[in-house]
């Protein structure tokens, strides 16, 4: 997934193999390298196992502040997603 702003990988949430609701976050992004260690603090743990198929995902309520990586929805009937693989690590731009 591409990310549409700017900054730093602070924490990926879901890691490679994982799967996730669409819609929910998967990676933090800091917006300078400065904030990194602060985002990553604030980011919290990985999000639980994808919910079953017929539930919706619920709207973030626990979502950190600031720019974030979500899981896209590629198709109209799609549900979840899996992390096929990162192409940055955390700390990179």
């Amino acid at each position: 997934v591409e990310a549409f702003e700017d900054g730093f990988l602070a924490k990926i949430l879901v890691p490679e193999g994982e799967s996730a609701p669409v819609g929910s976050t998967v990676a933090l992004i800091a917006e300078s390298e400065a904030d990194i260690g602060s985002v990553a603090a604030a980011g919290g743990a990985a999000p639980a196992a994808a919910a079953p198929a017929e539930a919706a995902p619920a709207p973030a309520a626990d979502a950190p502040d600031g720019p974030s990586i979500l899981m896209p929805a590629l198709s109209s009937t799609m549900k979840e997603g899996k992390i096929v693989q990162w192409a940055v690590k955390e700390g990179d731009k």
